[in-house]
Order: C-alpha cells, then structure tokens, then sequence
C-alpha cells in the first residue's frame, strides 16, 4: 500500500508540475504587486485622472440635491453605462465614498478578468497553460493599470476575457449572455464580442462537416441581434441638450481635435500601422519599460510571425494550434477597428479597439499555442510557454516598475493638503452653488468639492457638437475672467453665469508664471493677448493681501495657495464703493504671493 500511494504521488507530481509552477508563479507575482500597490488601494486620497470625471457624479447616490441641473453633470452621467452604474451605486452606498467605491470596482474587474483569463486558456489547454496565462496578463502592466479607479472602461478586461471563456468552453448560452451584459456595461467591447462570435458561427455552418450542428445556434443568434442592438442604442442615445457625436469631417475642423496642442489631439487620425504597432503589441510592449530600440522596432514583426508560423504549422499538421474562435476574434478585432477610422468618431476613438482586444488575443492565442506545440510532452510545452512569457520579460520588463517616484499602476492624483480650497468649499458653501476659477486648476472642483464647475479641463470634452460649443464659450468666458484687468470686469463676465464663487491661485499670476501661461487650442491667441498686460495689471492684484472679512467680505478664504472670491458679494461691495477695494495692490506685485 505505501509502494502503492508513493507511485500515486509520484505520478501526481510528474504530471502537475507545470500547473504549480505557473500558479506559484503567478502567486508570487500578484503577492509582490499587492505589496506595492497597498499605499493607493483603499486609500481615498489616490485615485486616477479620468476619476476626476467619471466619480464624481456617484456623490449624488448620498446626496441627491448636489449638481442640481448641471450640464457637465448630465453629460458625464451619459458616460456611466447602467450596469456599470448600478455597481458603483451600490457599492458607493456600502462605503459612502465614490473613491473607495471606484477602488472596489477596480478589484472586482481585475479579479474576474485574472478568474475568465485563467478558465479560458485552461478550457483550451489545461491548467497549466491558465495559470501562465494569468500571469501573463497580470504582468501585461498598460492593459492591467487601464483599470485603475474603477472607471467604465475597465469593464472591457473581464466581459473580452469572459466571452473567450465561454467561447473556448462551447458555451453558447454563456456568451449570449455576456453580450447580454455587455450591451449595458461597455458596448464597444460587446461589438468585437459580437462581430467575432457571429463570424465564428458562419464559419463553422460554411463547413459541412459542422454545418449541422451549429446551424440552429447561428439561426438563433441572428434572431437575436436585433434586440442586442435595440439594447445598445437605449443606453447610448444622448440627450437633446448634449448632441451628437461629431464625425470625422467636423473634427478636422476643431482645433480642440488637432494634434499636438488641442486638449484631444487625435486628428489627423495617425496611420494604421502606427497605431497598431503602438498600441496593438501592449502584451509585449509598453511605455513604462525601454528596452534597446532594436527590440522595439523588431518585436511586433517576431510576435506576428509566431501567429503566422502557429497558424501555417497547425495547418500543416491539420491541428489547431490556435482555435477558430480565437482567430475569429482576431479578424474581428481589426474588422472594428478599421470601422472605427472610417466612421471616427462615431466609433469612439479607434485606438481603443486595439489596446484590450489584441492584448486579450495575444495573452489567450500564444499560450495556447505554446502550449499545443509541445505535442502533449509536459516539458516540451512548459518550456514553449517559458519561452513566450521571457519574450514579453525582453519587451516589457517586470511590469513592476516605477514611473514617477511617488504613484505607481496610474494613481496619479493624490488629493493631499494643496487641495484644501476644495475641500473648504465643501463644508462652507451651499450645496447648489457653482464654482469656477483656473480651469486646469478646477479638475478637482466636483470631486473633492462635491459642488458643480463652471467649467474644468477634464470636461471640457470635444466629443458632442452641443455640449462642445457650450464648453468652448464658458472656456473663453472663463478665461477672461481669470485674467481680468480689474474686479468690475470680473463681476461683469461672471454675473451672467450665475457664478457664485471664483478661486485664484495664487502662483499663476506670480511675473515669472504668468509671462508663460498657455492654454489648449484654440485659446492660445485669446491667451496671447490677457497675458500681455504687466503682471500687476490683473484683478487678482486688487484683491486685498489680507484676509479681512469684515472690511472685505467678498474674500471669503484665503491661504498660502489660494483665494476665493464671493461673487455676489464683491458685486455688492463694488455696488457701493467708487474704487477696487485696493487699488494700490496692482502696484505692489512683490507682496502679492507668498
């Protein structure tokens, strides 16, 4: 019996190896990232930068009467997809902070795109392959820190790898329901979904030796697609006030798409093949880690000629090295893509359809491969799988490194003490009001404030025709108010905008900062012209130096960093006085900021 049981281990041993190897692997991995990532994860300071527009809207979940009636409100709503809102909802309720709500979106995307990623490849090609497959794509850093903040767009991860599980599984039911849920969560990531299912099941009824089978499947699924795309456009439809999504042909008119200095520098539309090198190969490239220049240019060529050489070789053999359904998503894929350039940008920006897809694709279809080329020898596939995840180690590095010395895996905003304005405009000013000031400065306004902005950088977005217009002309406003020569010219652009508080900073209208100030096209000759006055020459400099508010009430804070002014108060205080409250200030440039 103990000869017995020895064997029985023995032969476990021999024939899991690989999976321990892979899983310990891939433990270590996610052991060593949790480490580095525990100062940012569940700390409600650190979050993303997009965070700072799609977060926000979640504090009306605990609050209902902020941002009463706000544009910029309604269109970053129109970002959050219902499922992905009710998520969030839910889980801002249960932790009654839109950040930490984010941060545990963004554990839930991670871990199920790791969970789909794992069942896919193993589904294919045994555990073995899963777990190295799970490591793979916890290494492949760009993609993965793409879900930082728990935004709408992490979702892509798990609904691409949940629908190749259920695709490599066989499961139609489970990938009619993922485009299902897909419809409702991310769209453009159920598109790829459903243009690669869709050419699967053509392919196979086009083959008689399968056309049987699947023929009712694909009759099905076109019965179907009618109600995937009625679903679509119920979430996707914009309100009236919002517009429509300019095309392609508008863009190239609007100097806030032109590269390289508009706010969304993505016309002209870069070539394909640069973007596919650039952004298609982010399982093996990326831009946190340099490897020598010749690595960069000739990797893509090596990655596709493995894809190449798997596809001819498994033909030859008449083996599939890599599955139908894999090579359908891949078609798929690119079938998006050039779509999305031709209809841009109506498709969203076509860079986004290569970045999750093909790195799923790569990560799923090479480790497969890999794996199938060993030919059922145990040591022969592990090392061919070895081989492919040294290749992205040459390419990408450990995925672990360094950007900045301070974030890490894209948190990047921390919302430390030079945001105390903000959060004093949270406790000391009404729930409706509406607060403008520098609008770089004022990305922070919604989310840290929790009150509505005039208008901020981060939402300025160029994307609908009506909602664009209506930002370009609070911008101007805005920024000629920043730099208005005098206080009753600042009432006079504000007033009418229903403004009720205007924030300085401080160090923008120091000499040597001032003299460099710039904004995004198409404002650069409107800036050209508000700078080109002397540096004292400013409404800030008839602000008084001193936080007084009993002499001067419209000054309702001040510190070393900022200042906010009462806009119905300083009206009032013009009202009456014949002068700026003090004049002389616009003499005195040297005891203006501390």
């Amino acid at each position: 019996m103990k000869a017995t049981l020895e064997k029985r281990i023995r032969q476990y041993v021999l024939s899991t190896w690989p999976a321990w190897l892979f899983g310990l692997a891939a433990a270590f991995y996610a052991l060593t990232l949790v480490r580095m990532l525990r100062p940012f994860m569940f700390n409600p300071r650190w979050t993303t930068d997009d965070a700072l527009q799609q977060l926000y809207p979640f504090y009306k979940v605990l609050n209902p009467a902020l941002f009463p009636g706000d544009l910029i409100t309604k269109m970053m709503e129109c970002y959050l997809l219902p499922l992905h809102y009710w998520i969030t909802a839910a889980l801002t309720l249960l932790t009654r902070n839109p950040i930490l709500a984010g941060h545990a979106v963004m554990l839930i995307q991670i871990v199920l795109a790791l969970f789909f990623m794992f069942l896919a490849v193993r589904a294919a090609a045994g555990t073995a392959a899963g777990w190295a497959a799970l490591l793979w794509l916890l290494h492949t850093r760009h993609v993965m820190q793409r879900l930082t903040g728990g935004l709408p767009r992490g979702w892509a991860a798990p609904l691409l790898t949940a629908y190749l599980y259920y695709v490599l599984k066989g499961s139609h039911r489970g990938v009619l329901a993922v485009l299902a849920i897909g419809c409702i969560l991310h769209p453009m990531s159920a598109l790829v979904c459903a243009l690669a299912y869709g050419l699967l099941l053509l392919y196979r009824c086009l083959r008689r030796e399968t056309r049987a089978v699947w023929w009712p499947t694909l009759k099905l699924y076109l019965l179907l697609s009618p109600l995937y795309l009625i679903l679509v456009l119920s979430v996707v439809r914009m309100p009236a006030e919002i517009g429509r999504m300019v095309d392609y042909q508008t863009a190239l008119q609007m100097p806030e798409f032109q590269s390289p200095n508009g706010r969304f520098p993505y016309t002209p539309l870069a070539p394909a093949t640069f973007e596919i090198r650039y952004f298609g190969f982010m399982a093996f490239l990326g831009k946190f880690y340099k490897p020598l220049p010749e690595i960069r240019f000739l990797l893509p060529y090596v990655v596709a000629a493995l894809v190449i050489g798997l596809l001819v070789l498994g033909w030859r053999r008449k083996r599939a090295f890599i599955p139908d359904a894999l090579i359908c998503y891949l078609i798929a894929i690119f079938c998006v893509y050039f779509a999305s350039r031709l209809l841009a940008f109506r498709l969203y920006v076509p860079d986004r359809h290569l970045q999750f897809p093909l790195a799923m694709f790569f990560i799923s279809a090479l480790t497969i491969g890999a794996w199938r080329l060993g030919s059922g020898r145990l040591w022969r596939s592990t090392a061919c799988v070895v081989a492919m995840l040294a290749l992205t180690v040459i390419g990408s590095g450990t995925g672990l490194e360094r950007v900045m010395k301070v974030n890490f895996y894209n948190f990047n905003t921390y919302l430390d003490d030079q945001y105390r304005v903000f959060r004093w405009l949270r406790d000391h000013t009404p729930e409706d009001a509406l607060i403008a000031g520098q609008p770089t400065h004022m990305d922070k306004v919604q989310l840290v404030a929790e009150r509505s902005g005039f208008v901020t950088s981060e939402t300025a977005h160029p994307f609908f025709d009506r909602y664009a217009a209506e930002m370009r002309r609070r911008l101007e406003i805005n920024l000629k108010a920043y730099y208005a020569a005098n206080l009753r010219e600042l009432v006079d652009l504000l007033q009418p905008e229903g403004i009720d508080y205007f924030v300085f900073r401080r160090r923008d209208f120091r000499r040597e900062v001032i003299a460099k100030a710039t904004y995004y096209s198409p404002f650069e000759e409107l800036m050209t012209k508000l700078i080109a006055r002397p540096s004292g020459q400013y409404a800030f400099w008839e602000l008084p130096q001193e936080y007084n508010p009993e002499l001067y009430p419209f000054v309702v804070y001040r510190d070393g960093l900022a200042v906010v002014v009462d806009i119905r108060a300083l009206r009032e205080y013009l009202s009456l006085s014949k002068g700026s409250p003090q004049a002389e200030n616009a003499q005195n440039i040297a005891g203006g900021v501390s």
